[in-house]
């Protein structure tokens, strides 16, 4: 019996994984909206996505002249690169870490 309970709650966690990928909101924002534990949450995504998308991977910093300065280029796994620039507004941003954690479930 405790087998099919484990089964269930890891059926039921995948699908509130993606609908947490859906959402469009961050972790906590969805555990709000839906009453979940975070801490549940979290550990059922770690369990299940594994851990994999918190590695770290290379950076470098590069310098170029003018206003809009490159500060960090990240090089994704995939091949794609990410720069941010100095006069990057703080909601683009958020918007961009938003998207890369969608991403990573």
């Amino acid at each position: 019996m405790a087998k099919q309970s484990k089964i269930r709650d890891k059926k039921r966690w995948k699908q509130v994984l993606r609908d947490w990928k859906r959402s469009g909101l961050s972790g906590s924002a969805f555990c709000r909206k839906n009453h979940l534990g975070i801490q549940s949450f979290y550990a059922w995504k770690n369990r299940l996505v594994g851990k994999s998308a918190k590695t770290f991977l290379p950076v470098q910093v590069i310098a170029s002249p003018g206003e809009n300065q490159v500060v960090l280029e990240l090089t994704l796994k995939n091949g794609r690169v990410l720069r941010l620039y100095r006069e990057m507004p703080s909601q683009v941003l958020a918007e961009l870490v938003r998207g890369l954690e969608a991403e990573a479930c």
